[in-house]
């Protein structure tokens, strides 16, 4: 199928297709998510290299995990789940070695082996990111999300796990906070 048609596909679609062996279809699922896992690991790790590390693992991990997704549609929101889970685990006890899944998959998946260029200009943007740590964990988040990684109000709330209203909020929330600052 080619790459344009994988882009149509909603995430039920694309984790369905991933689940029947295409891998394509994971590679779309990760080019669609990759900034924004970065950004939950970076905020959980504060370091660079192992949110980039912490990124690519939970991508793998999620992989083999696709079996256990009891609802397609809820990808997003459960890739979110297992990145925390995932920076959590590399922030207590550092790097791991990868088996030969992981290498077959870093192989074969080209958008797991890209680095998330949007995620890293705000990395390394001071000012901005001195002025989102006054925000509260969640409005700070959701504002990466939307203005960083380009996500629509409703991917956002798809990826956490709450409603519209809730990031739209949070959102609010956040603006009004950095119009002070």
């Amino acid at each position: 199928m080619p790459t344009s048609l994988w882009r149509s596909l909603d995430d039920r679609r694309l984790v369905l297709a991933s689940l029947l062996g295409e891998l394509e279809a994971y590679d779309e699922l990760v080019r669609r998510y990759r900034g924004a896992v970065f950004v939950v690991t970076f905020r959980l790790l504060g370091d660079r290299a192992l949110a980039e590390d912490a990124t690519q693992e939970a991508l793998l991990v999620a992989f083999k995990a696709l079996p256990q997704l009891a609802d397609p549609a809820r990808f997003s929101a459960w890739l979110h789940a297992i990145a925390r889970r995932h920076a959590r685990k590399v922030a207590e006890r550092g790097r791991k070695r990868r088996g030969q899944i992981d290498e077959l998959l870093l192989r074969e998946v080209p958008s797991l082996r890209e680095r998330p260029d949007p995620a890293q200009r705000w990395v390394e943007a001071v000012e901005v990111r001195q002025a989102l740590e006054a925000l509260p964990e969640v409005s700070r988040l959701a504002v990466e999300l939307m203005y960083f990684e380009g996500m629509s109000v409703r991917d956002i709330a798809s990826f956490l796990g709450v409603t519209e209203t809730t990031v739209t909020w949070r959102l609010h929330r956040a603006y009004e906070l950095l119009r002070r600052e």
